[in-house]
This record gives C-alpha cells, structure tokens and sequence, in this order.
C-alpha cells in the first residue's frame, strides 16, 4: 500500500519521487485574490467560508456537484468561475472516488428521522435513528425545514398511486413561499442541516436534502419518518 513519505524510483532512474500525500484527490475552491484552497466537508462547500456563507456546493448522489446561491441551482463546469461579492473563486472538481464504506455507517437513505413538534410549532425536535443508536439534534433553525420536506415525503408515501422515486419533491419556489423565507436564506438552512447532521456521524450528509437543478426541485433525502406532537 503507497503511504505519504515512500520513496519511489521509475525505470533504471537515479532520480527519487517522495509521496508527499496518499490522500484521494480533494474537490476545492481556489480564492482567486488570495490563492487558498477551499475543501469541503463531506462534499459540501460554502463560500465565502464565515458564519454568513452567499454560495453553496454539494455533490448529489449521481456524483454530480450543484451550485446555490440565491435563487439560482446549477450545475458548475470543470474551473468555472464563481463570483461572490467583489470575488471570485475557480472550481476545481475532483475525479469521483468510490471508497470502501462500512456497511453499517449512517447515511440519509438507511437512517430513520424521529421529529417531535410542539403545537404551535416553533419547537422542533430532531432524533438520528440507526441501527439501535438513537442520536438527538440540538433544535436549530433548520429543523422547521427539514420538517416541511418531511411532510410532504410522508404525504407522498401516504398515496399508493405514487412510486417511490417521486415522493417529497418540490418546488423550490414553492418551498420559498411556504416556508416564508427567502431563497438565500433557504440555502443557508439547508447547508447548515446538512453540517449539523455530518457533526453527528452521518456520511454523505449532502444527500440530506437532494437536488434537481434542471427543474429547481428538492426534497428531502431520509424515506423512513416519524412526525409526532410533543
């Protein structure tokens, strides 16, 4: 196995290589003004990279990055040029790598959602459900949206007709209009859920809320779902 310091020679060659890094290629963000690098975590990207992040990246589960900002969802090409403020940053996607996963580590397909609403709604509470492990969220902002989606996928599940492929989209504009909010304000809650849930142990966090950008539908990424007053 190559491991970071090995050295190696090519051919009858004199010269020596060293591995300076093992490591799979990383996808990033290069800050044109500044030359840092931005990697993501999880496969998730915010730039800039404060608590008040304007654009968001996420790699969805066909491998396929997405760009937010704003009211606009598309997908980035090979060092596109993305421009936040007076900014401007150059996309530099990675090959996929498809790395050995264990076959009981959490991921928003094969985890359960518990969530617990007060009756006037303002209090939202959040439980991981894996395996036997039960994992409570800190209640944030967010989770009124997560909420949201939740409802309108176990709506979906409720009907027959509909295949499971199709349960819980919607609109983003939609969303927008019942959440009341702002599109910019949409994308902030939907990085920080999935942040929240990469910080509790869930792989693939981006896949929490998934993406069409052709169609500017989302909906969110967990099938199994407990919604319950409290």
């Amino acid at each position: 196995m190559l491991r970071s310091g090995f050295e190696l020679r090519f051919g009858d060659s004199r010269e020596t290589w060293r591995v300076a890094s093992a490591d799979p290629p990383a996808t990033s963000v290069v800050d044109l003004e500044t030359g840092q690098r931005l990697f993501g975590l999880d496969d998730l990207i915010a730039i800039p990279p404060t608590a008040d992040p304007e654009l968001f990246l996420s790699r969805q589960a066909t491998g396929v990055w997405i760009a937010e900002q704003g009211e606009r969802v598309w997908e980035p090409s090979d060092l596109e040029l993305l421009r936040v403020g007076s900014r401007q940053y150059r996309f530099e996607p990675s090959a996929p790598v498809h790395a050995t996963r264990a076959g009981r580590q959490m991921t928003p397909a094969g985890l359960s959602l518990e969530f617990a609403v007060s009756l006037n709604e303002e209090h939202v509470a959040i439980t991981i459900v894996h395996s036997e492990r039960r994992t409570p969220l800190r209640p944030r902002a967010h989770g009124y949206v997560l909420l949201t989606l939740a409802r309108l996928r176990e709506k979906d599940q409720s009907d027959p007709a509909l295949s499971p492929e199709s349960h819980g989209w919607v609109y983003q504009d939609q969303l927008v209009k019942m959440l009341a909010t702002t599109p910019t304000q949409l994308a902030v809650d939907i990085y920080r859920a999935r942040q929240q849930f990469n910080e509790a142990g869930v792989a693939d966090a981006a896949q929490l809320v998934e993406r069409r950008s052709m169609t500017h539908e989302l909906r969110l990424g967990v099938p199994h779902l407990s919604i319950r007053s409290a």
